[in-house]
């Protein structure tokens, strides 16, 4: 008997700030049906404000474990 029930799969968009990762993300989604888009820009960890250049590519610059817990749940 075969399952008809598709499985989840998952695609990465990567590149730099900028580089147009959401665009083409919510281009994908609206040729597709139930394609949530789950964007890092929501996961930037609060920047401290000292005056120096934040580097907003750096992966130190995301709180991965927030992340971590709103993709398993």
């Amino acid at each position: 008997m075969e399952n008809n029930i598709s499985k989840p799969i998952f695609i990465g968009i990567g590149g730099g700030t900028a580089s147009g990762k959401t665009s083409v993300a919510i281009l994908l989604a609206k040729v597709s049906t139930n394609v949530p888009v789950i964007s890092l820009d929501h996961f930037y960890l609060e920047c401290k404000g000292d005056g120096e250049t934040h580097n907003w590519d750096d992966p130190a610059s995301f709180d991965w474990d927030l992340l971590q817990v709103c993709m398993t749940a």
